[in-house]
């Protein structure tokens, strides 16, 4: 044996040229195309899957021995190193696993927030947060080596900003605001010097770095005013729009928030009873006052979204506010089953949360008639399926009274059924119209007319909210000109009105046709100049000067005149008459 010492394998030889990979424009483009638009971290993690195949296929680098025949093969994990990175889709597995190992983190993270105690998920959840900064570390000293300086300082930035969301959910407050600090920085050079397509991209990636920054510092000073001040609702608004990559943040501060509701509900008298209907409804079991704090604050913020009017948080805070509201009713009838509670308070309080769901429901609806109806090309009949449903909600606020009359709360309800019944019967009129039956057409507004009259009136009789009264009349007005919009098409209609078959005719000569008075080709006949007549001049003042002029008798002279003409008539017969020579000459 020699005893030469081994010489080390040579180092690896970057590529060239370098490697670029468009790490966060990647990124963007995958999870808002393959789910997590929608939140769907499920979807998002099997397309990881199946694109992970998909590039390692390309490529030859299958997890698997290529001894021992296709049934023979034995598992081998393939690992990215230096050696073999030579191409950009090296670069995407590392990425591509990274993605997808902290997709079933964010998976698991639902599981947990869906389940209440997540129990036996929070360190398989934990684990797969390793995992993927484990791949970002990877990726990172993949770029530093084989790739160009732009993707390496993506890499850093992707890297330190999964680190963060790691030391977030490990409450490493400092650790964590050290990576977003570093991360947001990074992001905002590259943003100041790319294409308008990466900026935005960049520029969105900072954007949902801030919030969690914010809470860091807000808890590295300890929660009070020597650390970073912030309202969490506020912050919690602030995510709304933002991308999947504060997630973690959200769930952080939803759990902060039902933190705040259970010391509420345990320190508040306030929360201990609801006014509804002139009666007190009281509620003692403290689960049940957290779900109700909870469903009051999203409905409460689910009308300032109404009010200011935006458009992308309404369907969100609608669909929460909603099943909030399912939860607590869930509650309520344990809580009656169980016996926890007064059954007459129980059975108030499912009326109550009831009349609060409908209520949110009608919200909502009434939100998208009216958006509905700025937009000019909405036909009536798509708002009558929506009236439908109001008009539903509407009478299932009414039976909630429990069969009552002579409460204001019913009479107010049944207003508002009358309201619902005008306003729907008005867009079915307009249908008819539309369809060319004028006569259902007449017939459905005037009995929309007649409700909009009895709506005003019930409005009138309680104290309510006077613009429903001027909506009212506004809608009997609109109502008396669509009727006798329909009425002169139904008389047109009836007399042959319509498109003349005599169009070509001049305009002014057929004034007592109904047709627009176009032809085939859309071109009106009529004369540019008018038919010339002849009138007297200034007929007003010769008619009067008549009564006042005195003409001279010209009978006598006309008489004259006449037996003159007589004799020279007379006298020019005698001469052709008589003959001679010289009549041949006077011929």
């Amino acid at each position: 044996m020699s005893d030469d010492p081994v010489e080390p394998p040579p180092p690896p030889t970057p590529p060239s040229p370098p490697l670029s990979l468009g790490i966060h424009a990647l990124i963007s483009s995958q999870q808002q195309t393959h789910g997590l638009k929608f939140n769907d971290y499920a979807g998002y993690c099997s397309f990881l899957s199946r694109r992970l195949r998909r590039i390692r296929k390309s490529v030859k680098f299958m997890n698997r021995s290529s001894e021992g025949g296709k049934r023979n093969r034995k598992y081998e994990k393939h690992e990215v190193t230096e050696e073999v990175c030579q191409s950009n889709e090296f670069l995407e597995i590392v990425l591509v696993e990274a993605e997808r190992c902290w997709a079933f983190a964010m998976e698991l993270k639902e599981a947990m927030v869906q389940e209440g105690s997540g129990k036996g998920r929070r360190s398989q959840f934990i684990s797969r947060l390793r995992k993927a900064t484990k791949y970002t570390e990877r990726l990172d000293k993949l770029c530093d080596f084989a790739a160009d300086e732009k993707t390496s300082v993506e890499a850093t930035a992707y890297s330190n900003w999964m680190q963060g969301c790691l030391c977030l959910e490990l409450e490493s407050w400092e650790s964590a605001h050290k990576h977003f600090t570093l991360a947001s920085s990074l992001l905002d050079k590259l943003a100041q010097h790319a294409n308008p397509d990466e900026k935005f991209f960049f520029s969105s990636r900072v954007e949902e770095m801030v919030p969690s920054i914010r809470y860091c510092k807000y808890n590295m000073g300890g929660g009070e005013s020597g650390g970073e001040s912030f309202d969490t609702q506020d912050l919690l608004h602030s995510l709304d729009h933002l991308g999947a990559g504060s997630s973690l943040l959200q769930s952080k501060l939803q759990k902060l928030l039902d933190e705040g509701r259970k010391k509420q509900a345990e320190s508040s008298t306030n929360s201990d009873s609801i006014n509804f209907r002139a009666s007190v409804i009281k509620v003692s079991d403290s689960n049940l006052k957290v779900k109700l704090l909870k469903a009051s604050d999203l409905h409460k913020e689910f009308e300032a979204t109404l009010e200011q009017d935006k458009s992308e948080a309404i369907d969100n805070y609608y669909v929460q506010t909603l099943s909030a509201y399912d939860d607590v009713l869930d509650a309520a009838s344990r809580a009656l089953n169980d016996g926890k509670g007064s059954v007459q308070d129980m059975n108030s309080l499912l009326s109550y949360l009831k009349y609060k769901k409908l209520k949110c429901m009608m919200q909502r609806g009434e939100k998208m008639v009216k958006e509905l109806e700025e937009n000019e090309a909405t036909l009536p009949h798509e708002l009558v399926h929506i009236y439908d449903s109001l008009l539903q909600s509407a009478k299932l606020v009414r039976d909630v009274g429990g069969g009552q009359t002579d409460d204001d709360f019913i009479l107010l309800a049944e207003a508002n059924v009358l309201r619902f019944r005008a306003l729907r019967c008005y867009k079915l009129g307009l249908t008819y119209e539309n369809l060319g039956e004028f006569k259902n057409a007449i017939g459905v507004l005037g009995l929309a007319q007649n409700l909009a009259t009895e709506a005003a009136e019930q409005f009138q009789t309680l104290d309510s909210d006077s613009s429903f009264v001027f909506e009212m009349a506004e809608l009997e007005t609109v109502i008396t000109g669509a009727k006798g919009r329909s009425h002169a098409k139904a008389y047109l209609e009836g007399s042959g009105g319509g498109v003349d078959s005599s169009a070509n005719r001049d305009l002014l000569k057929r004034l007592s046709k109904f047709d627009s008075g176009m032809d085939e080709e859309g071109k009106v006949n009529v004369s540019s100049v008018g038919i010339l007549q002849p009138i007297s001049c200034k007929p007003t003042f010769f008619d009067i000067a008549y009564n006042f002029v005195d003409f001279p008798e010209l009978v006598l002279g006309l008489e004259g005149e006449e037996e003159e003409e007589e004799e020279e008539e007379e006298e020019e017969e005698e001469e052709e008459a008589s003959g001679g020579l010289m009549s041949w000459f006077r011929r």
